[in-house]
């Protein structure tokens, strides 16, 4: 874990061994107040967009979280509420 504020921020790093060339990522978690909810922010960085492989890794980690991770967070969310 690089960073963790209650309530606000998740910052953490992961690595991907597999690769030709390793590649570690750092994704980021941040809530924001707005109005009367919040809004999340997520990151995810460390991508050499210059590479093919990672561009494609980064590409599919966008619809990734987009398809799978946010939708399912909501889920939670919701009814946890």
């Amino acid at each position: 874990m690089i960073a963790a504020r209650p309530c606000a921020q998740l910052t953490y790093s992961w690595m991907y061994p597999q690769a030709g060339h390793p590649a570690r990522w750092i994704v980021d978690w941040t809530l924001h107040p707005q109005g009367r909810g919040t809004r999340l922010l997520l990151t995810q960085t460390g991508f050499d967009i210059e590479d093919r492989r990672q561009r494609m890794v980064r590409n599919a980690m966008e619809r990734s979280w987009k398809r799978l991770v946010l939708p399912r967070l909501g889920e939670v969310i919701h009814h946890a509420l």
